[in-house]
């Protein structure tokens, strides 16, 4: 536990040049001393999992190496306890890593599981009042191309009036979801493809994402973590959205 607490500051708290390969090395020799991945603990595996990820976000979405690591990591964290955290970070990162998510039958059997997770939290979206149940919802339906069940998370995160850190880590990783994929396409040829493409409710997401990034922007330069900073009327018609 000592060197868990020991690496989580060196990688978390100073992120001095250096500091993140201390952290992994500190915790991959922890995890060598065990002989089971049972005698793990899940917040060890999923640390490393992050520190790896952080690693592939910050050369610009380039270190195949550390996307391949990351998802190993965070793999066997979602094994050994299949939680919401490890198996929505392991879908993000195989949507990044994977050609078509659909098709591919780890991410299929992750998103079966995470749907059972958050049914166990409410039988509905409405019924979900934590803000990381409905960003996991959000990013769950994102990373599939679900449109219309990501807006609809998107505005239960806006009602939810979370303060703008929380807004941080969820559009950060939409947004390197974004580049990455976008990156690997202009190393393929484009296919045809006959999905069915839900225009209107992409564009409403594309409002969403967009709204929530001025949100956190505006906040960037003051010292004081705030709430959202236009909280005005909404209404709803069916999944459109109006501001009065």
């Amino acid at each position: 536990m000592l060197f868990f607490f020991s690496s989580f500051q060196s990688n978390f708290r100073r992120n001095q040049p250096g500091d993140r390969d201390e952290a992994l090395n500190i915790l991959e020799h922890l995890c060598q001393t065990k002989k089971t991945e049972s005698e793990l603990s899940n917040d060890i595996l999923c640390l490393c999992g992050r520190i790896y990820k952080d690693k592939f976000t910050e050369s610009f979405c380039q270190d195949q190496e550390s996307l391949d690591k990351a998802i190993d990591w965070y793999r066997r964290g979602f094994a050994a306890d299949p939680n919401i955290y490890a198996g929505i970070n392991l879908l993000f990162l195989l949507a990044i890593k994977v050609d078509d998510l659909k098709k591919n039958t780890e991410a299929y059997r992750i998103i079966i599981q995470l749907n059972a997770l958050l049914g166990k939290k409410g039988r509905s979206l409405r019924e979900l009042n934590n803000y990381w149940d409905v960003a996991t919802y959000f990013e769950l339906h994102a990373v599939q191309h679900d449109w219309s069940k990501a807006c609809l998370a998107a505005l239960h995160m806006y009602l939810l009036n979370p303060p703008i850190w929380y807004l941080k880590s969820t559009i950060h990783n939409l947004k390197i979801l974004h580049q990455a994929t976008r990156l690997r396409q202009t190393t393929v040829n484009r296919e045809q493809t006959t999905e069915t493409k839900d225009e209107s409710n992409e564009v409403i997401y594309s409002f969403w994402i967009d709204f929530f990034s001025d949100a956190i922007n505006s906040n960037s330069s003051t010292a004081e973590e705030r709430e959202l900073p236009a909280q005005v009327p909404v209404r709803t018609l069916s999944s459109h959205v109006l501001f009065k």
